[in-house]
């Protein structure tokens, strides 16, 4: 197998070569390495030359950077004071001007958990993380360890799925997205900040009907598309465009609010008849938590295969049709929703992990879903260091600590 190339960047090049160590001592699938800034320098040398001949519609006559051989591109968000650019900025213009697969800006939100579960739609990285995250097993190989916030994917397994739909586009982008991610049916329950994101810019006189809004003038045009006085070359950079800005909209924008798609923990949580092992046993709520999860009906009875999502190849977990499984009368919470028993176990959003009630804590969203409830690890309760053992196959990291996270913002936890 192939090793992911990673480029590593901060101003301060010692700490670069840190996190390098850090990420290939978390998976042996990742070669990673720091880039000395006369590199970076030259970088954004270039993808400015690409920018600014793409909005002359010129072709680029200079041979490919290294950049472009790049598949992860991990970058400080504070460069400062070496450059006048962020490394938010930075991103926009590899994801738009270069040929890198991935992109991950870190200490741009800092170490804390999000409980908005509001991923900034608007931001052209492809995952925002805190600095004291950059090495964490779980985002390289899966390995959970500790503190793993579910939205994120497993980095190499998110790389492999973007190239596939790369692919898939090609010959597609002047396809309807909607009835290209199968979504078709679904338009009425898009939320507006879900649906805002493929609607057309109110400058470009487009029609803000989306369920004509193609994937080509989605990147030129559309609210999550690329900024308004730029372009793009080529069909090939819109294709990647157009996948990388999809993928992030259906990843940390449709499937967090749970209310169209639906992964695994939460569909069983809420279904707890779909789980097929022991629903007394901890370690039978966690497999359906295990990423990637392959196998994804073994965890499941067989009435959750019928409602799996048709698209399911854009998602970095697997997923279902929610309005579908409300219409099965087969399942049993459907069916019968007055006499189920709430089960002993939450899911815990920023481990990733079911653990027993009385050592979670619940929280609200503050994102337009019709389900607001979620759950994270209590660490201040008795038992905790226990359950959470108990939890982790692998044992607990202690600088993966969920203790030392900042969970913000403070009103969404409830009693």
């Amino acid at each position: 197998m192939t090793q992911l190339r990673v480029a590593v960047v901060d101003d301060t090049e010692s700490l670069s070569a840190g996190w390098a160590e850090e990420i290939n001592a978390a998976s042996s699938d990742v070669a990673a390495e720091p880039i000395a800034l006369k590199e970076l320098d030259l970088w954004i040398s270039i993808l400015a030359r690409r920018r600014e001949l793409a909005r002359k519609e010129q072709p680029d006559d200079q041979a490919l950077c290294r950049l472009d051989e790049i598949d992860v591109l991990i970058i400080d968000w504070d460069l400062a004071p070496r450059y006048m650019v962020t490394g938010a900025d930075i991103a926009y213009l590899v994801r738009c001007y270069s040929e890198c697969k991935f992109i991950c800006v870190f200490n741009q939100f800092g170490d804390r958990f999000q409980l908005t579960a509001n991923y900034q739609l608007d931001q052209f990285a492809d995952l925002h993380i805190g600095v004291d995250q950059v090495g964490n097993p779980a985002l390289w190989s899966g390995r959970v360890v500790g503190y793993r916030p579910w939205h994120w994917p497993i980095i190499p397994s998110a790389v492999a799925t973007y190239s596939e739909n790369v692919n898939r586009l090609s010959g597609n982008i002047d396809a309807p997205i909607l009835t290209l991610l199968n979504l078709d049916e679904y338009i009425h329950h898009l939320s507006g900040e879900v649906a805002d994101f493929i609607a057309p810019r109110a400058d470009t006189g487009i029609s803000t009907d989306i369920s004509q809004m193609t994937v080509a003038d989605f990147v030129r045009f559309g609210n999550g598309g690329i900024r308004r006085k730029d372009n793009v070359i080529d069909d090939f950079a819109l294709t990647r465009i157009g996948a990388s800005r999809l993928l992030r909209w259906l990843n940390l924008g449709v499937l967090p609010r749970q209310d169209i798609l639906i992964d695994a923990p939460h569909l069983v949580r809420r279904f707890p008849s779909l789980l097929s092992g022991d629903r007394s046993n901890l370690d039978a709520w966690n497999a359906t938590c295990q990423l990637p999860m392959a196998a994804k009906n073994a965890e499941l009875r067989s009435q959750a295969s019928q409602h799996e999502f048709a698209a399911g190849a854009w998602m970095w977990r697997p997923t279902w049709s929610l309005p579908s499984i409300e219409a099965d009368e087969s399942i049993s919470e459907i069916r019968s929703p007055w006499d189920q028993e709430d089960p002993a176990f939450e899911f815990c959003e920023d481990l990733s992990r079911f653990l027993p009630t009385p050592v979670t804590r619940p929280y609200r969203v503050l994102i337009d879903s019709r389900f607001q409830r979620r759950s994270i690890s209590n660490a201040d309760s008795e038992h905790f260091e226990q359950q959470l053992e108990r939890a982790l196959p692998t044992g607990l990291d202690i600088k993966y600590d969920p203790s030392r996270i900042h969970y913000e913002p403070q009103h969404l936890l409830t009693a």
